[in-house]
């Protein structure tokens, strides 16, 4: 019985229409259902969502367009339009901006099975999808207030009409779709261009050779064949005006060089997203390093070698090998090349930093699918129990070790308004501003801040003090002040602040994104008596009486 279940899964000859398609959507049922469980999630918004969610707090829609939000951040208007949409309909709160996010995550699973199907044989789209579905990273963005399941969603788009333009180059229905497709893309996703790019390759190197092929022929083939390469190039350029305006002009050239825009590109420096020369030891120990970081970090599969051995085999063994290499493949090369000329990010020390490619995730897991597909033993059920094992490997350990950071200021925030008496102070840590800000009014309490001490001088401008630079923001004595912003993230120049309340009373101290909370603790102990104090993932809340 197991192996007539094997057979009909994977064997399209084997009863296709009941048994395979209900197993691949079943594994896409189970996919929706652990992306709705993320974006159901109670969790508190942790700092680079609140970085963005401000901004929606009370816009209009001409203001989130037209400059980059509150602390500096920069994001295509599409995103912003459909966001601010949903804040409209639903109010500015966590599942509202969360929604498109996740509706491209849940859109994103039919459309990989589509694609998959256009790009791979029939026994290798069921171990795609199973690893798309199952995948950590894709799971967790689409519970998160980020743009990266819809840089997954408009690629699939790409990549769906790429292949159903196969054969209809020369109409021009098709072509204007393509147009379209292509034009909109860049509107919702930044990356969308190097698969348009990707996509750009491939018919170049398909277009050109036929119509070489063709230029000796007489006929209505050879005028078609040369129809469609030019209407090809027209949608080219097409394409890259109206990219070029959407970067130059919409988004100002990428990274400003105002503040934060000169960190932003120092913090991915330091995380060593950018490529060195690929010809020096120094660039081939960080190629090796960047194929370990984009199986791992972007694509969420463990071991990284075993992701990546399935995938080499995969590029061998893939069917029509041109297409397939060209429109999946080389976006990743014209990424690493961006990353080169500091332009786009490719790899990073810590996890979180591989979601800039999470748009590279649909073409890795498809070729990974490919080279499962061709592991010896065929459709056997030993074979097919061997790679449904692989698979369990491959997406359960990031499953059990999640990467996800939590920053639970929601708890900390109710437990002060229960505990809050007149003349209370509030410290907010530096990085936890963002968050008290966007959630402070919903538990009554005031989310007005005014520093107590004058910004310090760093080489980079990060985003809180940037933004507290263009609003002007100049110390006021204590006495003035309910809502205290930290100054500064470091201990040694924030302690200024805690020396600048000794002997103020009942002062409130809540911290979250900071990584020595402990050191903070310790010398508020020797400035007064500590009367209260919560811990929660992330985020930690202590009253002093000094």
């Amino acid at each position: 019985m197991f192996r007539r279940l094997v057979r009909r899964i994977t064997d399209p000859r084997e009863l296709p229409d009941s048994w395979a398609d209900r197993c691949l959507w079943a594994v896409l049922g189970l996919g929706l259902v652990l992306r709705l469980r993320a974006y159901l999630s109670a969790d508190s918004l942790w700092l680079d969502e609140v970085f963005l969610a401000t901004s929606f707090q009370d816009p209009t829609l001409a203001d989130l367009l037209r400059r980059p939000l509150e602390y500096g951040h920069i994001l295509p208007g599409g995103f912003l339009a459909m966001t601010w949409l949903s804040v409209q309909l639903l109010g500015c709160q966590d599942l509202a901006l969360k929604l498109f996010p996740f509706l491209c995550g849940a859109l994103s699973l039919p459309m990989f099975l589509a694609v998959a199907r256009a790009y791979l044989p029939q026994p290798a789209v069921l171990w795609a999808v199973v690893l798309f579905s199952l995948s950590s990273p894709l799971i967790a963005f689409s519970g998160e207030f980020k743009q990266y399941t819809t840089d997954v969603a408009v690629g699939l788009g790409i990549l769906w009409i790429t292949a159903r333009l196969e054969g209809n180059e020369g109409k021009p229905r098709w072509l204007a779709a393509y147009v379209l497709a292509g034009v909109v893309a860049v509107w919702f996703s930044m990356p969308a261009i190097f698969l348009l790019a990707g996509a750009g390759l491939y018919w170049l190197a398909s277009r050109l050779r036929l119509a070489l092929a063709s230029r000796t022929e007489e006929g209505e083939r050879g005028n078609g064949c040369w129809r469609g390469t030019a209407g090809l190039g027209l949608v080219g350029l097409v394409w890259a005006a109206n990219w070029l305006f959407v970067f130059l002009v919409v988004m100002g050239g990428g990274p400003q060089e105002t503040p934060p825009g000169p960190w932003a590109v120092e913090f991915w420096r330091l995380e060593g997203a950018f490529m060195p020369s690929p010809f020096t030891t120094q660039g081939a120990l960080w190629l090796i390093e960047a194929v370990q970081h984009l199986f791992d970090h972007a694509a969420g599969l463990r071991p990284a070698w075993l992701a990546a051995g399935l995938f080499l085999l995969g590029c061998w063994a893939a069917p029509g090998r041109e297409r397939t290499l060209l429109v999946l493949l080389s976006p990743i090369l014209l990424c690493a090349a961006a990353s080169h000329f500091e332009r786009y990010p490719f790899f990073g020390n810590s996890p979180s930093t591989g979601r800039v490619l999470l748009f590279l995730v649909p073409g890795l897991l498809m070729m990974i699918a490919a080279g499962l597909s061709r592991l010896p033993g065929g459709n056997a059920p030993a074979a097919t129990a061997l790679r449904l094992l692989v698979i369990l490997v491959l997406v359960g350990i990031p499953h059990v070790r999640p990467w996800q950071p939590r920053q639970e200021i929601k708890p900390c925030l109710s437990r002060l308004q229960q505990s809050w008496r007149p003349g209370d102070r509030i410290y907010v840590y530096h990085w936890a501003e963002p968050a008290f800000r966007y959630y402070a009014g919903r538990y009554g309490l005031p989310s007005q801040g005014k520093l107590i001490h004058p910004l310090a001088r760093y080489p980079f401008v990060k985003e809180i003090d940037a933004r507290r630079q263009a609003l002007g923001l100049h110390p006021v004595p204590v006495e003035q002040a309910t809502v205290i912003w930290g100054v500064s993230e470091h201990f040694s120049y924030g302690r200024r602040d805690l020396d600048l309340l000794d002997g103020r009373g009942r002062v409130w101290f809540l911290f979250t994104h900071c990584a020595n909370t402990d050191v903070w603790v310790r010398y508020l102990d020797t400035l007064g008596q500590q009367r209260e104090a919560c811990e929660f993932p992330g985020a930690s809340l202590f009253l002093y009486d000094l």
